[in-house]
């Protein structure tokens, strides 16, 4: 065995934002990781249940290096924003104790809960050399896209995360209630 000596490597990295931290204003973050999600659901009015038929996530990666890998990433981040628009909430007591700690009370979906059509698509520039993260950069486009497909399937939004069939109902209830006020 031959010993070559240590390697040594040095870098720096200088990010190139300019966020006024009063206003607000400016760029936050030298690069964005743009997706984008569109979602088709089916809700039971009777229940409050709601199931995604069709989730499409749409992406902008810079170069994939692993396109199967990407692939894979970003179909897992669609499942975690399913998690996060449905299922997953911390319940907690009046002195603040988590009261859902463990997995036979916290929510997560389960094979059922998968989409019917799930699919991506994942945008690079060829030859491009910047490569973008996309660990969980589909996961915030998730619950907007599910909430806004139950609006519109019901008529009435839901403004508080997860959509439990609870919440869905009780909104379901509230619009037959104005809509029989109103007659």
């Amino acid at each position: 065995m031959t010993r070559v000596g240590n390697v040594l490597g040095r870098g720096s990295y200088l990010a190139s934002s300019h966020l006024d931290v009063e206003t607000g204003q400016g760029v936050g973050s030298p690069q964005w990781h743009p997706c984008v999600c569109a979602a088709e659901v089916e809700v039971d009015e009777e229940t409050g249940k709601v199931a995604i038929l069709r989730l499409h996530l749409g992406l902008y990666v810079g170069r994939m290096i692993n396109p199967t890998q990407c692939e894979l990433q970003v179909q897992g981040a669609a499942l975690f924003g399913v998690g996060q628009a449905l299922f997953e909430e911390l319940v907690w007591d009046h002195a603040g104790h988590p009261l859902n700690i463990n997995l036979s009370d916290y929510m997560i979906p389960a094979l059922r809960d998968v989409p019917g059509e799930l699919s991506e698509t994942i945008l690079e520039t060829p030859g491009s050399i910047e490569v973008h993260g996309l660990g969980e950069t589909g996961v915030p486009a998730v619950a907007p896209a599910v909430a806004n497909a139950v609006s519109r399937a019901v008529g009435v939004r839901v403004t508080d995360l997860p959509l439990t069939p609870e919440r869905v109902l009780r909104a379901v209830r509230a619009r037959d209630v104005a809509v029989a006020a109103e007659r």
